[in-house]
């Protein structure tokens, strides 16, 4: 994966000159994509855990702007993947990058505002549903339980409804989140 994306910077590079430096945030995608051994190999679901699942975990993107320009290397990547390298990406990944285009900037902000762990196992998965009260926000586990629990104020700015948190429930009833995730991450459950 990692050739792939360096002959992509390459060819950016020849074209674009100096700007072809605002490319570099794409070795991300080649760090993430390195155990995929066979280009051809890579799919749909790679390219949605790569969005929705590494990059939020990964912390790597430091602010909205920073996950706002890296969707736009990346849609340009994918866009470049269907026509160079006959292997479509782009058109089935469109309306998921799409959807990103809003909500992962909103993610990455929202990680920010989260609360720190080494462990990345630690928690559960959460479905934000949604403000409920003064302080209280309402979530689902993935049985489907639904509860009213308490979430940072500066952390439910950030959410939407449909986000998905992984976090765990502290004696107290406050959540403390570990992880947000966008929406769009429900298409990696099962």
């Amino acid at each position: 994966m990692g050739a792939v994306v360096e002959e992509y910077l390459w060819e950016s590079r020849e074209l674009h000159g100096e700007r072809g430096s605002e490319l570099e945030t794409l070795r991300l995608f080649g760090s993430f994509a390195a155990h995929i051994g066979v280009f051809e190999n890579l799919g749909q679901r790679d390219l949605l855990a790569y969005t929705c699942h590494w990059l939020p975990e990964s912390g790597a993107l430091g602010d909205a702007d920073a996950a706002r320009a890296h969707l736009s290397v990346f849609n340009g990547f994918l866009r470049w993947v269907d026509e160079a390298q006959g292997h479509v990406l782009h058109a089935g990944f469109k309306p998921t990058l799409r959807g990103l285009e809003s909500s992962l900037p909103r993610i990455v902000e929202a990680n920010r505002r989260r609360t720190r762990t080494s462990d990345p196992a630690t928690g559960e998965l959460y479905e934000y549903l949604g403000l409920e009260g003064e302080r209280g926000a309402r979530v689902r586990d993935r049985a489907g339980n639904e509860t009213v629990t308490e979430l940072d104020l500066e952390l439910t700015r950030w959410l939407r409804p449909s986000d998905q948190l992984r976090a765990r429930k502290l004696d107290d009833g406050r959540l403390a989140v570990y992880c947000c995730y966008p929406p769009e991450a429900r298409g990696l459950a099962g």
